[in-house]
């Protein structure tokens, strides 16, 4: 089954409703199933600070939330974060993609120009930052086994603060 498959199966079977997303070029995969789905909503922000304030407040009323960000915004997020699913403790499974690294950093290359060292540098940044702010995370990748994947989309399901999903692409 593909990653992409396997984590929409498991966001279904855990209840999960709405997809709080920033257009990002690795989750647009999760977006597009979520957006075809009449029993899925999609919330498209301008900002991923807005982003986690939208899922935190649907995840307060009741809502089975996630969100999709790239790395590039959860680094804009980090404040908001901080101050409300984290100090909350409102759980909510972050789908972060993961620029700069693996077969994304690749896909990239022609259209980042002269930006190519930041998008190098966004990858080398990510899960140091995440280690750092105390979210917890794992990455999801097509290589893992299926069992190791929804043990993953498990813990990020059931935490009590945001959890980090890091994808190359879906």
């Amino acid at each position: 089954m593909s990653l992409l498959d396997l984590t929409v199966e498991e966001l279904r079977g855990a209840g999960v409703t709405h997809l709080v997303c920033t257009a990002n070029l690795e989750g647009f995969g999760l977006y597009e199933v979520f957006a075809n789905n009449s029993d899925l909503t999609v919330i498209d922000t301008c900002r991923e600070g807005e982003a986690v304030a939208i899922a935190s407040g649907l995840s307060l009323t009741g809502k089975k939330v996630c969100l999709s960000m790239e790395n590039f915004g959860l680094f804009e997020s980090l404040d908001t974060m901080r101050a409300l699913p984290r100090d909350m403790g409102i759980g909510i499974p972050v789908f972060i993609g993961y620029t700069g690294h693996g077969a994304v950093a690749d896909a990239i290359e022609p259209f980042t120009g002269n930006m190519k060292s930041q998008v190098q540098l966004a990858g080398d940044w990510t899960e140091p930052i995440l280690d750092v702010t105390g979210i917890p995370y794992d990455v999801l990748s097509e290589e893992a086994s299926d069992d190791d994947t929804r043990a993953a989309l498990g813990r990020a399901l059931a935490a009590e603060s945001p959890y980090g999903l890091l994808v190359d692409t879906f």
